[in-house]
């Protein structure tokens, strides 16, 4: 799981014509995961399963994770490519 989980994203809009106008009118903004947890085409053993995990996140720490799988890349790049990454 990555951060994707921790952004919220509106959902799509559906229109409503109004005097001659369309005015798109959207759902409240959910993160995927809550989502997926609404849908209800998703197990209730999955979704204990995706809370259980979910719960277990920290964000801090997958920053940390991101940044130095980051690094790790950059390191393995700049020989190739003759760069420095600082």
């Amino acid at each position: 799981m990555g951060l994707c989980e921790f952004l919220s994203a509106f959902g799509e809009a559906q229109g409503e014509e109004a005097e001659g106008r369309v005015r798109r009118v959207y759902d409240d903004p959910k993160t995927p995961f809550e989502r997926v947890l609404e849908h209800p085409k998703v197990s209730e053993v999955l979704k204990a399963e995706l809370q259980r995990r979910y719960e277990g996140l920290n964000p801090a720490d997958l920053r940390r994770k991101i940044l130095r799988l980051q690094q790790e890349l950059f390191r393995l790049a700049t020989p190739l490519r003759g760069i420095t990454y600082e």
